[in-house]
């Protein structure tokens, strides 16, 4: 049998419609994501209240999606529930590593690696071809303006809630590095290179802001309902991107771009 990667260049870009030609889901795709998301929500939400209950809810949310795949019978919903799996596990991770006596960077690093090896293990394992790291059917051209998305959003990033100092004692410009490529990447590649496809291939249109919002749960911890729905925008205006050009560089790149503008250029011109 042959391997395919799945972040090697596709020659049949057709195989990804933009998220206007979707055909109608089943029914059970959009309540499935639903059901998902509430058991996300609540477990991110219990989170501001004790870390240890919120690490097992990740852990039952895990368990439970787990337990389902094998009861899929609809190979789109089957492919989706790996990415589903995939989310509380890294959450899991991230709140419970010992990263209080790290340095910044360290700790960034380690909080990276479930994400990464999340994203691999997930694509490798998947039957369906996401393009996660090709260029879809509008070429590189497509992708390499696209990251032009990311000024506007940046600019809204930054006007709602201006970032505070978090890796003290680190060359700005070496701590941003580590936060793009520690953070920001393995966030675009999980959430949108994998999540958005896997979401409208059960959910339709229906699946970019459920994808939205899976990202935005992530945020509830922070307790600023103003950060929340900044995140909600962020993931649904990526989303769609990611749907609409078949590519998940494009939106890695838009990401980038807001880091860029929110960490260094922003804090700059307006200090």
């Amino acid at each position: 049998m042959t391997f395919r990667s799945p972040f090697l260049v596709s020659a049949h870009p057709e195989m990804y419609p933009p998220l206007a030609e979707l055909s109608l889901p089943p029914p059970i795709g959009s309540s499935l994501l639903v059901a998902y998301l509430g058991g996300l929500g609540l477990v991110e939400l219990l989170l501001t209240v004790s870390v240890p209950a919120a690490a097992g809810g990740y852990g039952l949310v895990a368990l439970a999606v787990c337990i389902a795949l094998p009861h899929m019978t609809d190979q789109r919903s089957a492919s989706l529930l790996p990415v589903l799996a995939a989310i509380p596990v890294v959450r899991l991770a991230t709140v419970a590593a010992p990263t209080a006596d790290f340095a910044p960077l360290a700790r960034l690093g380690l909080l990276a690696v479930p994400t990464f090896v999340a994203v691999v293990a997930v694509a490798h394992s998947d039957t369906q071809d996401r393009h996660l790291l090709r260029p879809g059917p509008g070429g590189w051209a497509e992708q390499a303006a696209l990251p032009l998305v990311g000024v506007p959003l940046g600019m809204l990033v930054y006007l709602l809630g201006p970032p505070t100092p978090q890796l003290r004692g680190q060359a700005p410009v070496i701590a941003v590095i580590a936060l793009l490529v520690l953070a920001v990447i393995p966030d675009e590649l999980l959430f949108r290179g994998l999540l958005v496809p896997a979401a409208t291939d059960v959910a339709g249109a229906a699946g970019v802001p459920l994808a939205a919002a899976a990202y935005a749960a992530t945020f509830v911890a922070y307790g600023s309902m103003t950060l929340l729905a900044t995140a909600f925008v962020v993931g649904l205006v990526l989303s769609w991107f990611r749907q609409r050009t078949g590519s998940a560089v494009g939106v890695i790149g838009a990401r980038i771009v807001v880091a860029l503008l929110v960490y260094l250029v922003l804090p700059a011109v307006w200090a």
